[in-house]
């Protein structure tokens, strides 16, 4: 009985071990109050653990207080055990059940944002970037760019709609042109 427990324990983390090493798609990251987390299983220092209120098939990986790989729902996310935020995503945008959308960020030492990178239809060309930016003066120091028209295009906001939406706008030939990025392909506007 207890070489069949040892058996299934070592399956279920193989299988996770393998979701992570693979990337196979999985995370609707919804933070919010949540039940009591419940732990499933123990394998030596991870335990995998359920969440009763989170969609099905949703569970977390850990090691003592360090989140290693969080499933929830249609994503999945291998996390910074330190900093306990996302450093890669693999998301399932439109719900079909296949990876669409691939999330990426840099930290410092100090679990500040450097960069992040967004590939929104997965095809291997990063879509949409920030940059963090040390400096002095009065200017932003994140920027943000979208890939359009085969380059970089800085990304801008310009205030709220009436919808209490952000306003994004891009220079095209040395015009400011509103961008929707809800969506992929993003769509230029007036």
């Amino acid at each position: 009985m207890k070489s069949e427990r040892k058996g299934k324990t070592l399956g279920t983390l193989g299988t996770i071990l393998g979701l992570i090493a693979f990337g196979v798609g999985l995370l609707h990251f919804t933070f919010g109050p949540i039940e009591e987390p419940k732990p499933v299983e123990s394998v030596g220092p991870y335990t995998i653990i359920h969440y009763p209120d989170a969609p099905a098939g949703s569970f977390e990986v850990s090691s003592g207080n360090e989140s290693i790989f969080v499933r929830h729902g249609g994503d999945a996310a291998i996390m910074h055990p330190k900093f306990k935020v996302p450093l890669v995503m693999v998301r399932d945008t439109n719900h079909d059940g296949i990876p669409d959308r691939l999330d990426y960020d840099v930290l410092d030492s100090k679990g500040n944002l450097v960069s992040s990178a967004s590939d929104y239809n997965y095809d291997g060309q990063i879509d949409r970037r920030i940059v963090v930016e040390s400096r002095g003066d009065n200017k932003p120091p994140i920027k943000s760019y979208v890939w359009l028209q085969d380059e970089w295009k800085e990304m801008r906001n310009f205030g709220r709609d009436s919808d209490g939406l952000l306003i994004r706008k891009i220079k095209i030939s040395n015009e400011w042109k509103r961008i929707d990025i809800s969506a992929y392909p993003f769509k230029l506007g007036d």
